[in-house]
């Protein structure tokens, strides 16, 4: 078999670019099953070696602008896959409750602080708040608080103090805040309208106009221009 066979093409938006799929399995009787005899364990010392030829086979065949890693919620083997840093950006969705703080947090310091240990760079990331409440009123008080913790958290996981970093190698404690920074979060409101749907196709353009989803996007995309790519992907 060839990568190919296991990826299908769909164009969700009209005169939209293409986007290739490659599914994680189809669901159907056997697909539990299947699920229990899966096994992830890697062995040499390149445990992510599979991956990566995975990701060269997508680039060969499709020379892709952009490869997206959708992984399980929570933290899975999936999760460590996307925090290993073989990818440009890591954009971790929460909500604010203290179950998804517990571990959203360690996310934070695996990509900032656990790196700085070792001498590597932080791993750049965007936190997206989920399900924030749409009236007015409830929104400001939902975002402000998801706000301040998360900076209470980068800076006490991912920046580097002030006057710890004499090379200019890393983010500290004086990038917080910042409109571009890491710990400036981006908030999603509930919608009515994209809470039950069938095919992602049926609400593709209402994502592409929605202000929050744009907002994400667009920070997303500054992250490639930061680093010398165009928002084309280029």
């Amino acid at each position: 078999p060839v990568i190919t066979d296991y990826v299908s093409r769909h164009q969700l938006v009209e005169d939209g670019a293409d986007c290739f799929l490659l599914h994680g399995g189809a669901v159907n009787s056997s697909y539990l099953d299947k699920l229990s005899r899966a096994d992830t364990t890697v062995l040499g010392a390149d445990r992510y070696s599979g991956f990566k030829q995975i990701m060269t086979e997508l680039r060969e065949a499709y020379a892709p602008d952009w490869i997206v890693l959708d992984t399980r919620s929570g933290l899975s083997d999936s999760a460590a896959l996307a925090t290993s840093g073989l990818f440009d950006l890591v954009v971790a969705v929460s909500t604010n409750t203290a179950q998804n703080w517990l571990g959203l947090a360690l996310i934070i310091e695996h990509l900032g602080k656990t790196r700085v240990k070792v001498g590597r760079e932080q791993q750049d990331c965007l936190v997206v708040q989920a399900l924030v409440p749409a009236r007015e009123a409830e929104y400001s008080a939902a975002i402000a608080a998801f706000q301040a913790r998360t900076q209470e958290v980068f800076e006490d996981s991912y920046y580097v103090a002030e006057g710890q970093d004499e090379a200019g190698k890393y983010l500290t404690v004086s990038d917080a805040g910042g409109s571009d920074a890491p710990d400036n979060s981006v908030h999603i409101r509930i919608s009515d309208r994209l809470s039950q749907y069938d095919r992602l196709s049926f609400i593709a353009e209402d994502l592409a106009r929605d202000r929050d989803y744009e907002a994400m996007a667009t920070r997303m995309l500054e992250r490639y221009a930061d680093n010398g790519v165009d928002s084309d992907g280029a």
